[in-house]
């Protein structure tokens, strides 16, 4: 059987229209198996369930998709609810590359410690109000963007924001990890600051 768990902070659907998030993650070495990931991102989503617009950016841990169970700098995006377009990283045609320093699926240079030290990266991801694109920033540096063209719901904004820690195929994490080995939702929050 197949789960996940999510622990997630998101916006209140109340009509607002958001042209950005930004949160503070802390970073975690986590051991897994080919069948598990886990990831902490924030979101940006408009549209209906068919026809979603929606940008990831944070960190996994995906051996599936990096082979290995290092903790990388990860983004992912759909226009069209995960049908026929979007990808991680730069694995299809659309994330703009700008950075010569940071790089997409590059792993992080150490990891937090459960109730000991918190390693953690700045992340923002904001629509450019000159040309309706979307920027990705950690921590003050620019990475790059998803082109307005990506999206139609998009364009008017992201009718919902949500940080979000979220585990696949849940076993305990402390097999060779720095996290107890309770599940996600019990856990200290990977988000000490958000906004």
């Amino acid at each position: 059987m197949y789960i996940i768990f999510f622990a997630i902070i998101k916006t209140i659907i109340d009509g607002t229209v958001h042209r950005g998030a930004e949160a503070e993650i802390s970073i975690h070495d986590l051991k897994l198996q080919n069948n598990q990931y886990s990831k902490s991102q924030i979101w940006l989503e408009n549209g209906s369930t068919g026809n979603l617009n929606s940008i990831q950016a944070g960190w996994a841990v995906h051996p599936r998709l990096y082979g290995d169970s290092v903790t990388r700098l990860t983004i992912y995006w759909t226009g069209d609810g995960y049908r026929k377009t979007g990808c991680y990283n730069t694995q299809c045609p659309g994330f703009v590359v700008v950075s010569q320093k940071l790089f997409l699926g590059k792993g992080f240079w150490g990891s937090s410690i459960y109730g000991e030290t918190s390693l953690t990266f700045n992340i923002q991801v904001n629509q450019d109000p000159n040309s309706g694109n979307w920027v990705l920033q950690i921590s003050n540096e620019v990475i790059g963007y998803w082109p307005k063209e990506l999206f139609t719901y998009l364009n008017k904004g992201a009718s919902l924001t949500r940080m979000d820690r979220c585990d696949g195929s849940y076993s305990p994490l402390n097999s060779g990890s720095s996290f107890s080995d309770q599940p996600p939702t019990k856990m200290a929050p990977p988000f000490p600051v958000c906004s």
